[in-house]
């Protein structure tokens, strides 16, 4: 039978069923109805769904072509065309779109299952047309060719007016479809260049015409590239023949290419698709367990979830996610093969497409309808399969920034657990510097502040061992992997600053310089630094080896508030730094008090921030010389050895000329020792001057015990308490001071006169010797 014939026999005998139906059934009128409300529900949709017909028709292993033509000024109105070089119309296809939900394609053939979507183009036609040929070698269109009764058309076909009159009234037209003879060289190109199938919509109106380029520009400009799951499609041509700024024709092509990220074993189900202008993915596929499937099918179907109809799946069913390779993806988009609305958000940074249930227009998904849910497992478990094949393959630099697309799930209970809870244990931190992988757990992230940081970057402190995020991921990656470690273990991922005050005193090593080298610069920056990362937490840097010292050591910070004046070390700012001169020194000769005292190294140009958050929090005591006897007073309470006090003694003769007169009469809080004639250092307070000293009271008491006084012990214990002799103490003390110290009247020689100011050193430091 020609095709003519089997067009118009349809139509006929559908007319002669209403009329017989008269009013007991009344289910064309019913029909129309919901025809047309349903293509309110595809608004905005019907370019796209007409897309989606043409992939349907293409071949599954092809590489076919669609086109696009949005001619404004063709016919009375403008003509939208849409063609596809897939198989033309048969007889099943001619019935399945005159009818309404009842498609002829089951769930799993392709995109389009439900019967419904063709009802869309019905927002921008009255009377659409359908060419086809009967054969893919066919030069013309000699296949189904029809579009849909118009009123003349009807009274052509019926001789009873009253009839027609009804017929038109309760009849939808999509119901009625008439031969179309091919009248339009359009057309005729078309079918030269190798089309199969168009689709031709004479345009209602101008609104109509708007409505056909928006859709057309938004199928190649739209957020989520239209080809991207559309295996079967291998190039889209859109051209809009406006004329103005709107026209013009663009070519959207997609090819596929073997990935290098994932091993070659992997690349069956891992390929890098290339868009051209709409970018390049790497696209994973996961087909699912038939059975599997079909139980979720059944328990969905029972509930009435969905319809029977998906009982009848045919074909393979697959689930598949795509990354963008050559820019960073602000979001993803969920795909039933074609892209779902804009609020249809991907639960990762990636786009995912599923074979998921939707209503008419496919906008988005319930997690309601139990099918949908299985879809999110399986692309849950899809991601960690690719995770583990980017792993394998590495190297880290390359497939990190897709590691953390594929696991920072907006809401990751379901990823985590699909690995049994376990997400965080997981090595898909990429380390800074390292090519390698940390777990959510062991792994840190270093804070970005406002400005960057100088010294103690991230590649710093990964460098000292600390195993830190990599942060060449960017900020938004960061960003969501901090919040995907606070989604699953409730705690923020920065060190804590016990521990990032161990990094940072193995960082003051690595920039430790050597002993006779000038420091580098940074160390100022990286004072700086310490009080931005420890302005919260500046008692967890106490006793850390992280203050450099004259001789570029590395001395402990002190002890904060609580510990100020329990150390058995301190150290200084430089007095030159305060104004001061390198008399305040500690000469190097005096290596007992310089193993207990320092001062920083005067190399350092100090910024304010760093000084200030050293010595608000006194982690550095600043210099001045009642501080400094401060020091030497806590040095000296804790059994100092004879070393320590003989260089706490000359160190504070060496300074004594400095002294205002108040800070001298503080020296005899400082306890210094003094050395007794039998050698030992004694606290000066119990200290009486010998004989030698050529005191008074020396010779009266000399004489006393040297009279018989020493048969009382008590009388003759008093010896020991002696100050060593003068020219003992001239010998041993001056010559400790001679090496950095200035000859003044204060500090003498072993030959130099003695004076009165001299004295008045000697009293001021002893404070209690008694004559």
């Amino acid at each position: 039978m020609a095709f003519q014939d089997i067009i118009t026999g349809l139509t006929r005998r559908r007319i002669q069923i209403y009329d017989q139906a008269g009013e007991d059934w009344r289910f064309a009128e019913s029909l129309k109805s919901v025809s047309e409300d349903t293509a309110q529900e595809y608004e905005g949709r019907a370019v796209l769904e007409l897309i989606q017909n043409g992939h349907d028709a293409l071949a599954e292993c092809g590489a076919g072509r669609i086109a696009v033509l949005v001619c404004p000024h063709a016919g009375e109105n403008g003509v939208l065309y849409v063609a596809n070089e897939g198989a033309g119309f048969t007889n099943s296809n001619f019935r399945a779109i005159t009818e309404l939900a009842l498609s002829d394609k089951g769930a799993g053939e392709g995109i389009g299952n439900k019967g419904l979507g063709f009802r869309s183009v019905l927002e921008l036609t009255d009377w659409p047309e359908v060419y086809s040929k009967a054969s893919p070698s066919s030069a013309e269109f000699d296949g189904f060719c029809f579009r849909f009764a118009r009123p003349e058309d009807v009274r052509g076909l019926v001789d009873d007016s009253e009839l027609a009159d009804r017929v038109i009234e309760d009849i939808s037209p999509l119901a009625l479809p008439v031969p179309a003879k091919v009248t339009d060289a359009e057309l005729t190109s078309l079918a030269a260049e190798g089309f199969s199938t168009v689709v031709r919509l004479p345009l209602r109106n101008k609104h109509a015409v708007e409505a056909a380029i928006a859709q057309a520009t938004e199928a190649i400009s739209g957020e989520a590239p239209l080809l991207l799951f559309l295996d079967r499609v291998g190039q889209l041509i859109v051209d809009v023949q406006d004329g103005g700024d709107r026209g013009g024709r663009r070519v959207l092509a997609r090819s596929v290419a073997p990935s290098t990220l994932v091993a070659r074993e992997e690349r069956g189900w891992v390929e890098e698709v290339d868009l051209a202008e709409g970018g390049r993915y790497l696209l994973a596929r996961r087909t699912l367990a038939p059975e599997e499937l079909r139980r979720v099918i059944e328990r969905s179907v029972e509930a009435r979830e969905i319809d029977a109809k998906w009982l009848k799946w045919e074909g393979e069913a697959w689930v598949g996610l795509a990354l963008r390779l050559d820019e960073d993806l602000e979001r993803g988009l969920l795909y039933t093969f074609l892209p779902m609305s804009d609020a249809a958000c991907a639960p990762f940074r990636g786009h995912a497409h599923a074979p998921f249930f939707t209503k008419l227009a496919r906008l988005h998904i319930s997690e309601a309808v139990g099918l949908n849910p299985f879809l999110l497992d399986q692309l849950a478990e899809l991601c960690l399969r690719l995770v583990s094949a980017l792993r394998a393959q590495g190297p880290c630099s390359a497939v990190r920034h897709l590691v953390l697309d594929l696991v920072c799930w907006d809401a990751p209970a379901r990823i985590d657990r699909v690995l049994d809870g376990k997400l965080a244990d997981e090595p898909i931190v990429p380390l800074v510097e390292a090519d390698a992988w940390g777990t959510l757990r062991a792994s840190f992230a270093w804070p970005d502040g406002t400005r960057p940081w100088t010294v103690l970057t991230a590649k710093a402190l990964a460098e000292a061992g600390g195993p830190l995020l990599d942060p060449s991921v960017g900020p938004l990656r960061e960003a969501r992997l901090l919040k995907l470690h606070q989604d699953l273990l409730t705690t923020q991922m920065l060190p804590s600053s016990q521990t990032a005050a161990a990094w940072v005193e193995r960082v003051a090593e690595r920039l430790q310089p050597a002993r006779e080298a000038q420091p580098v610069p940074l160390w100022a920056n990286f004072y700086d630094d310490l009080a931005r990362a420890f302005a919260d937490h500046p008692e967890d840097l106490s006793g850390r080896r992280i203050i450099l010292d004259q001789d570029g050591r590395l001395w402990p910070a002190l002890g904060g508030a609580e510990t100020a004046g329990k150390s058995e070390q301190s150290v200084f700012f430089h007095p030159e730094d305060e104004g001061g001169n390198g008399t305040a020194e500690v000469p190097k000769a005096l290596k007992a008090l310089r193993r207990r005292m320092a001062f920083t190294h005067p190399g350092i140009a100090w910024e304010r921030p760093g000084r200030t958050f050293l010595e608000t929090h006194r982690l550095v005591r600043p210099y001045r010389p009642g501080r400094v006897f401060e020091a030497l007073r806590d040095l000296l309470a804790k059994s100092p050895s004879d070393a320590l006090c003989r260089d706490a003694l000359a160190f504070a003769l060496r300074l004594f000329p400095s002294l205002t007169a108040v800070e001298r009469r503080r020296l005899p809080q400082t306890g210094f020792r003094l050395p007794t004639g039998d050698g030992d250092w004694i606290k000066a307070t119990s200290c009486l001057f010998s004989p030698a000293w050529g005191t008074e009271g020396g010779r009266r008491l000399a004489k006393f015990l040297d009279a018989g006084g020493d048969e009382i012990p008590s009388l003759a214990a008093l010896r020991q308490r002696w100050l060593s002799g003068r020219a003992d103490c001239r010998r041993d003390l001056p010559r400790a001071v001679r090496e950095g110290a200035p000859q003044h009247d204060g500090v003498r020689t072993a030959t130099s006169p003695r004076t009165a100011h001299a004295d008045t050193e000697d009293r001021h430091l002893a404070q209690g010797p008694a004559e």
